[in-house]
């Protein structure tokens, strides 16, 4: 079972609004915003983003994602309407939000279903497959999956993402061909972590230890080579994993 973040719902809402729109909702942030004393520093923690990232909605020079949106107007007591404002069309954009709200409920309770944790979560892009050449994933940006992960679990959400696991290299440590890992590319790997790392043009899913000789990377299987540090650079450590059911 996999779940869309949304897309058909923001690209009608891209139809309708322009550049100039998503200046207007950066004003109503802001002018909420200082109405309430609030800092940019004080909403990037609410949406777990950082300042400079927050402050690009506010500016318009960024679109900002309806989830994100959410958690501003639920944070301030208001109607997505309240953003979006009474002159873009508003029927229209009324009844894009009420399927959205209502696709937001039905997703909330799915995944009630299948998180086994409590609390806030998030969703990261699955931006390609891994064994993989380098580089051969998508941009965050133009990811069309996207799959829950606990925010306790990622260090900073700019720094996460999603990829579907091919073959059995770590079979060993309960990962799966077909599974969905979540990587972290911001958390500095400790041994036994499983990490994704850089070999000349592949990327592979390994195991971090160190010994004498100093850190290197095992498979958790059989049959393929250690990688010392001079051979392989990391780009992430695995923070969690998400699997289909059959």
């Amino acid at each position: 079972m996999k779940f869309l973040c949304y897309n058909d719902t923001w690209r009608e809402l891209n139809g309708i609004m322009e550049r100039d729109q998503y200046r207007a909702i950066g004003g109503r942030l802001r002018a909420i915003r200082e109405g309430s004393g609030d800092t940019q520093e004080d909403i990037a923690r609410v949406l777990g983003i950082t300042r400079k990232a927050y402050g690009m909605y506010e500016s318009g020079k960024r679109r900002i994602d309806l989830n994100d949106l959410k958690l501003i107007a639920d944070h301030y007591g208001v109607s997505l309407v309240y953003f979006l404002g009474e002159d873009i069309e508003t029927n229209r954009i009324q009844a894009a939000l009420r399927r959205a709200t209502q696709t937001l409920e039905e997703t909330r309770k799915r995944l009630e279903e299948v998180i086994p944790y409590p609390g806030q979560w998030v969703w990261l892009p699955l931006v390609g497959t891994l064994p993989a050449r380098y580089p051969e994933w998508l941009d965050p940006e133009e990811a069309e999956e996207f799959y829950p992960c606990s925010v306790e679990q990622v260090k900073k959400r700019d720094g996460a993402y999603a990829l579907r696991v091919k073959g059995d290299s770590v079979i060993e440590r309960r990962i799966l061909d077909g599974d969905i890992i979540f990587v972290d590319s911001k958390r500095q790997a400790q041994p036994g972590d499983v990490v994704v790392a850089r070999k000349d043009d592949e990327v592979v899913l390994r195991i971090y230890n160190q010994d004498a000789k100093g850190p290197y990377l095992q498979a958790g299987n059989q049959g393929y080579p250690i990688l010392r540090s001079k051979d392989a650079r990391i780009l992430g450590v695995v923070v969690g994993l998400y699997r289909e059911k059959a």
